[in-house]
């Protein structure tokens, strides 16, 4: 292997202009919320406090409240995972969203390949492990993003040059079992 300390990540980059949309609606939809509430707040303050109305114009206003709560946490967590590396490859092989890593060194194949159109994954398998479905390569699999920071052919080239002596196989479209 190539003791190269040259970190590999792959990553969402098409992501900014699509999150711009999910902030814009996001932020459209968090004001028309808060100047619903902000109305059902209003009416309940001009009925006399104690009243039943009163308390049904407070608890008519916390639901679009927190709905736009929900759509602000929602672009937050958006934004989030989709700044997180999908596939860190240093020292250690790190898969987070599958929550699987282990040694560089014990990397044994590489695998690429498709299940649909556009959904292209790629298998890092180590040694000692055997893989005879598709739900067994899960574990070990990204899926790389249609518009990631390094496209197919560029990791492709990256991961020939870091792991020399470890195959790379191309298998084309998967069936799943089933």
């Amino acid at each position: 292997m190539d003791e190269s300390t040259e970190t590999i990540e792959v990553r969402e980059a098409g992501g900014t202009a699509r999150l711009g949309k999910a902030v814009t609606v996001a932020g459209i939809i968090a004001v028309a919320l808060l100047v619903i509430g902000g109305v059902l707040i209003y009416s309940a303050l001009q009925e006399q406090a104690g009243t039943r109305l009163h308390a049904v114009y407070l608890i008519a206003a916390l639901m679009p409240l927190g709905g736009a709560l929900c759509a602000m946490l929602a672009v937050v967590a958006s934004a989030r995972r989709r700044a997180r590396a999908l596939l860190r490859i240093g020292e250690d092989i790190s898969l987070p969203f599958q929550r699987t890593s282990f040694p560089a060194a014990e990397l044994e194949r590489m695998q690429f390949y498709s299940l649909e159109p556009g959904q292209n994954f790629l298998a890092l398998i180590p040694r000692g492990v055997r893989v005879s479905t598709l739900d067994e390569a899960q574990q070990y699999s990204v899926r790389l993003p249609e518009q990631a920071n390094l496209g197919p052919r560029e990791l492709e080239e990256k991961l020939r040059e870091r792991f020399p002596e470890v195959p790379i196989d191309h298998l084309g479209h998967v069936r799943a079992e089933g």
